[in-house]
């Protein structure tokens, strides 16, 4: 069962030993194997460590992932509990180049997409809300060296097994019997212009868009704006 700890400075939302051995091992074999891990040092409310999976399998990109946002249960309005899981986990996909180095993470400019999974990641509770397939979160004062102005969230890409059951497994982590399934959700960052149309027009004809594009989901800091 899912922990909730008063560390004394507010409550601190935990996965219990038996969770987190069940969200890694899902990890491992449905992402990647995987070891290297940023802990986190402090947690105010939920304790939020990055996974780097590298390159394998066939898959030429890093995926990074959260591993502890699930631990809290995010408040759904009435109308979407039947369609939305309230527990997630993220992740965000990175060339085969990217510099994980402990000097390279010094720099803003390497270090961004670990920050933006982690602020993501504290956001329903900061801002007592939910995240959940196609929401865009917009952050004018984006990362490091990027012109981009926000995300939208997807099911996981690249990781679509042959058939409904195997996705089932792929996407939603059962953790246990209590607390019942993680999601994992891809994070895609965003231009301004793709942003504003998502939001004026729904993700889904921005996804529409992507697919007519050959979008590639590895984040690409210098690819061609969609909408521009």
């Amino acid at each position: 069962m899912v922990d909730i700890v008063d560390n004394g400075d507010g409550v601190l939302y935990l996965y219990s030993e038996d969770e987190m051995r069940v969200v890694e091992n899902h990890i491992r074999e449905y992402i990647g194997s995987f070891d290297s891990v940023f802990h986190e040092i402090v947690s105010e409310d939920i304790h939020v460590d990055i996974i780097i999976v590298p390159p394998a399998n066939g898959r030429n990109h890093y995926t990074v992932t959260t591993l502890g946002m699930g631990a809290y249960l995010m408040d759904i309005p009435k109308k979407f509990q039947d369609s939305v899981c309230p527990r997630i986990e993220l992740a965000i996909t990175l060339p085969a180049t990217w510099d994980f180095s402990e000097e390279a993470m010094q720099d803003e400019s390497n270090y961004w997409p670990i920050r933006l999974l982690k602020n993501l990641a504290h956001l329903p509770i900061y801002c007592d809300t939910f995240l959940a397939p196609t929401h865009t979160v917009d952050n004018e004062d984006f990362y490091g060296n990027t012109k981009f102005s926000g995300v939208v969230l997807d099911f996981l890409q690249d990781y679509f097994p042959l058939d409904d059951d195997d996705a089932y497994k792929a996407h939603y982590c059962d953790i246990s019997e209590d607390e019942g399934s993680v999601q994992f959700l891809q994070v895609i960052p965003l231009y301004k212009e793709e942003l504003d149309y998502a939001v004026e027009n729904g993700s889904p004809s921005l996804f529409d868009i992507m697919e007519e594009s050959n979008f590639s989901f590895c984040v690409d800091i210098k690819r061609k704006n969609l909408l521009k």
